[in-house]
């Protein structure tokens, strides 16, 4: 029975060890909301300083939309890994109820393009979002001068 309990504590903390390894090698980035474009045109989509979470999971594989501490409130990605392409990192989508949305993100990961489904609801025109890594949130929005 000493083995018994032996071993199951071993796995125990083996486990606990793995699985906290795994969140700290996951990854949250802040990305700074810049611009909208709408059919092939630059416009203001009414969510200037706005602040998205993404995490990403240890291998990149799958990115999730989530608060700053990386927790996701539905725990589903947003977008699963679909590979490089011109130096471009696709990650694609899938909504149950809206449909397919996709996340262009640069080489280094500074730089986002999300063609989010939400966004092209209405009337079919395509409306992509433009967003920038930012390294510190809470100073992000911070004017640069004060009057």
């Amino acid at each position: 029975m000493k083995a018994f309990k032996k071993t199951f504590v071993a796995l125990f903390f083996l486990t606990a060890l793995f699985a906290y390894a795994a969140n700290v090698s996951a990854q949250t980035r802040a990305y700074l909301y810049q611009f909208s474009v709408k059919d092939g045109v630059k416009v203001k989509g009414g969510y200037e300083g706005k602040i998205w979470y993404f995490t990403f999971s240890p291998d990149r594989s799958k990115v999730y939309l989530t608060d700053e501490n990386g927790v996701s409130s539905s725990g589903a990605p947003e977008g699963i890994y679909q590979g490089t392409e011109n130096g471009i990192h696709v990650y694609k989508g899938n909504t149950p109820f809206l449909g397919v949305s996709y996340l262009y993100f640069s080489s280094d990961f500074s730089r986002l393009n999300w063609d989010c489904i939400a966004d092209n609801l209405n009337g079919g025109q395509k409306i992509i979002r433009v967003l920038n890594y930012v390294e510190n949130p809470r100073t992000a929005n911070a004017p640069t001068q004060l009057y």
